[in-house]
């Protein structure tokens, strides 16, 4: 069955799923970065029709599948795979059920999280373990989507996966019998795109959806505190409204909204709340359940949590209003449910048979591209919405460069600011240091951003460590450090701002064991070399520490997020300017203001080392007593690896580089004694 979606230029002929799109696609097909070139168009800033609206996000949906699926193919070494232990077909169908042994990858990564295979994973099978996509041509392959878990299988082993999977688009050299040794790849998961396909061919609730095509919108202008206008607005119910709240970072935006959703419990205003991540709900989610536990005018008994099953791993502040959806009285608690808690995706699950709810609240709104966004806003009931975030931080992750260039990352929140739609500002930081609040406020906020006298204040100016260099904003410029290429030469590390890093971790350590003043540190890096690179370093060193915390994560993990102390490693530069993925503002952006005091190890960017350098916050590695050694030790180690390298032109064991590397300290303390 299929149905169609007008656009201005074109009719868009959509198949009942997306699964069903990715199965008519060759192997050529997936790799062709001209497939939907000339049928993706630039996604307008107003429509005219809810058709014209839907029709234009289904192309780039499908380029963006397309260029993930692709991407994924491309880093396919490092993917998870697992070797096939059974396969048996139901009669008369496409359907199999696939025994697996365990799930690994050859990137030797110690992860925390036991994979665990989903719905929607696409999963592709061969003969041989695939390191690159040639070997999928000699070795041959063939195609699944995993439908659900089966239990077509006795699970006699522990580590054993039991699925049951839709093949399809194989070829001659493979096929699901087990004949020869068969080994499974984990590719991707589609679950969200294939819930945004099903929102698009979907007419739901167009209450909300109708107030947002063009910019028309008669929005409030009134000056009054957000929390009451917005209250004032939900009671004009013969009115849709859609409300913008401008949250830039350290604003109180978290607790502003989690106020607002307090009030709204009292007065039994249903409403729900979502956003891209399970994280990002559950933060708010956890801030909602510590008022109400502080309170005695309402109980936990309204507010419901609810994730994808699998998927969520749930923190204990919440646990208490966790419903796995797969619980037989998820409908009846839905039902008397005054706040709901889920991601936009999981929202789907919502889309029949719900008692109608009131408001519609999305947090981090510009991390959302618009069409997922389509998913909720058509649940029945909705006459008002309200979109929470900051357009100057990162957006949704686009793969395609056809769909970015498309606008396919742009959220609601996004689109509804370009042409003039009146937001709510939060213009008051509680959380920086001046110093460190100066350069992005500059940068990317205009100077509308206020410094609260709480962070003015002399109190507020923490030094975790004596030396000057560790002030509330440090630049340290880390000259002789050298970025190189990862084993599998798709991502950046530097080794020396690594062991620079470590340091200054060592050195906060030992004063924190001293002190035991609660202190958080967290460690961003731009690159996901330099992420594994740290990790592995740091191991489970720092782990349970009541008092002491650490965390290292991407740019991207660290949004909505703060800690007392960030090190930022962007691990190179380039002269010339083409490192674009860290000349990224919204990048840098995240990155600057996610500390209370920062210390930013890096070598980049010409205004932000002018602005240190004008604060007297710029400083030099080599001049700096505890880093000194440190620095000069990994800098000359590396320097004798790449000369290693390049001599046998070929990959060299970790015992000869030490070696060799011992032997040229021996050497030169021989020459120190001569002279």
């Amino acid at each position: 069955m299929e149905c169609e979606c007008s656009r201005t230029t074109q009719r868009v002929a959509m198949k009942e799923s997306l699964i069903d799109e990715i199965y008519s696609w060759s192997f050529d097909e997936i790799l062709d970065q001209e497939l939907f070139k000339d049928k993706v168009e630039k996604i307008p800033d107003t429509f005219q029709q809810v058709e014209e609206y839907s029709g234009s996000f289904v192309y780039p949906l499908l380029e963006e599948t397309r260029a993930e699926l692709a991407s994924s193919l491309d880093n396919i070494s490092r993917a998870r795979y697992a070797q096939v232990l059974g396969t048996s077909k139901q009669g008369g169908t496409s359907l199999y059920d696939i025994k697996v042994d365990y799930w690994r990858n050859r990137l030797g990564i110690h992860r925390k999280d036991y994979y665990q295979t989903l719905p929607g994973d696409i999963l592709v099978f061969t003969k041989a373990k695939p390191e690159t996509i040639s070997d999928l041509r000699w070795h041959g392959r063939a195609w699944a989507a995993k439908l659900k878990e089966s239990d077509g299988y006795d699970d006699d082993n522990a580590n054993a996966t039991c699925l049951r999977v839709k093949g399809f688009r194989g070829d001659d050299h493979v096929s699901f019998s087990l004949g020869k040794k068969l080994f499974v790849v984990f590719l991707m998961n589609v679950r969200t795109h294939e819930r945004i396909w099903k929102s698009l061919r979907f007419n739901g609730n167009l209450t909300v959806i109708k107030q947002i095509l063009s910019s028309s919108m008669q929005l409030n202008e009134s000056q009054r505190k957000v929390i009451v206008d917005i209250l004032c607005k939900l009671q004009c119910n013969h009115r849709s409204s859609v409300e913008l709240i401008w949250g830039p970072p350290g604003t109180g935006k978290p607790k502003t909204l989690s106020i607002l959703l307090y009030i709204l419990l009292r007065i039994k205003y249903r409403t729900l709340i979502c956003a891209a991540t399970d994280t990002a709900v559950q933060r708010v989610a956890s801030r909602v359940v510590k008022l109400v536990k502080n309170s005695s005018s309402c109980s936990l008994g309204s507010i419901l949590y609810f994730g994808d099953n699998g998927v969520a791993k749930v923190d204990t502040d919440i646990v208490e209003i966790y419903l796995n959806h797969q619980v037989k009285s998820l409908d009846s608690c839905l039902r008397t449910a005054s706040l709901v808690f889920c991601t936009a995706s999981s929202s789907s699950m919502l889309l029949s048979g719900l008692e109608p709810l009131n408001l519609l609240i999305i947090d981090e709104a510009t991390q959302l591209r618009e069409c997922e966004s389509f998913i909720p806003l058509q649940l029945q009931g909705f006459k008002h919405a309200v979109l929470i975030g900051d357009n100057c931080q990162l957006a949704a992750t686009v793969t395609s460069n056809v769909s970015a260039r498309a606008g396919f990352g742009r959220s609601l929140f996004e689109r509804l600011t370009s042409f003039g739609c009146s937001k709510h500002t939060l213009n008051k930081q509680y959380r920086t240091h001046p110093l460190i609040s100066s350069f992005p406020n500059f940068k990317f906020y205009a100077n509308q951003i206020w410094d609260a006298p709480y962070v003015r204040n002399k109190s507020f100016l923490k030094c975790f460590l004596p030396d000057p260099v560790f002030g509330p904003y440090s630049f340290i410029n880390i000259s002789c450090g050298n970025e190189e290429l990862d084993s599998l030469r798709c991502s950046f590390k530097n080794m020396a701002e690594l062991a620079t890093m470590m340091k200054i971790v060592q050195i906060l350590f030992k004063e924190w064991s001293k002190s035991k003043q609660k202190l958080s540190v967290g460690i961003i890096s731009f690159y996901t070399a330099q992420f594994v690179a740290i990790n592995e370093k740091v191991g489970r060193r720092y782990e349970n520490l009541e008092g002491f915390s650490l965390k290292v994560d991407t740019i991207g993990g660290f949004q909505g997020g703060e800690e007392d102390v960030i090190i930022l490693s962007t691990v190179r530069t380039s002269a010339d300017g083409s490192s674009e993925f860290i000349s990224n503002l919204q990048r840098i952006n995240v990155a600057l203001t996610r500390a209370r005091t920062l210390a930013d190890s890096s070598t980049v960017w010409k205004s932000i080392i002018q602005e240190a350098k004008d604060c007297k916050c710029f400083y030099n590695a080599e001049e700096d007593k505890e880093l000194v050694d440190v620095v000069l030790q990994t800098a000359h180690f590396s320097k004798i690896i790449c000369k290693v390298e390049v001599f046998l032109n070929e990959e060299v064991s970790y015992q000869f580089i030490t070696e060799a590397f011992l032997r040229l300290e021996a050497e030169e303390k021989e020459c120190k004694l001569i002279l």
